[in-house]
């Protein structure tokens, strides 16, 4: 992985820490919105309570859907990806992004061989609340 600028550590989710947290603590975000795949015809289907769990140290995302290494960091986005398997083997690309001010998440599974997403994920993020 990429050695993450001290900038990126320190900007990260604006919208979610609180003044006595760690900079570089993970942040667990509670995700929901909607999601589709074109390929079964699912339509947005609701998305609710799905945990993420973003960890800039250890240069990982994790969630109910697997875990992702963030491949890229900015002020503003977290980049992540890991490989797409069907049948055990691997045929494309899991690809997202999480807006770390807005909270907005895009998460797209793509075959090799398709220039079209099969299931995208359509979700606002934030902290949750305790």
């Amino acid at each position: 992985m990429t050695r993450l600028s001290t900038v990126a550590k320190l900007s990260f989710f604006a919208l979610s820490f609180s003044s006595c947290e760690s900079w570089a603590a993970p942040v667990e975000l509670g995700c929901s919105g909607a999601w589709w795949n074109t390929k079964e015809n699912v339509e947005n289907e609701p998305v609710h309570d799905l945990l993420l769990t973003v960890d800039i140290e250890a240069g990982k995302v994790s969630g109910s859907y697997g875990v992702f290494k963030i491949t890229h960091v900015t002020n503003g986005m977290v980049f992540f990806e890991r490989p797409y398997e069907e049948s055990g083997r691997i045929v494309g690309q899991v690809r997202g992004h999480i807006n770390r001010l807005s909270g907005e998440t895009l998460v797209e599974s793509s075959r090799d061989e398709e220039k079209s997403p099969i299931t995208v994920y359509q979700l606002q993020c934030q902290r949750p609340l305790f």
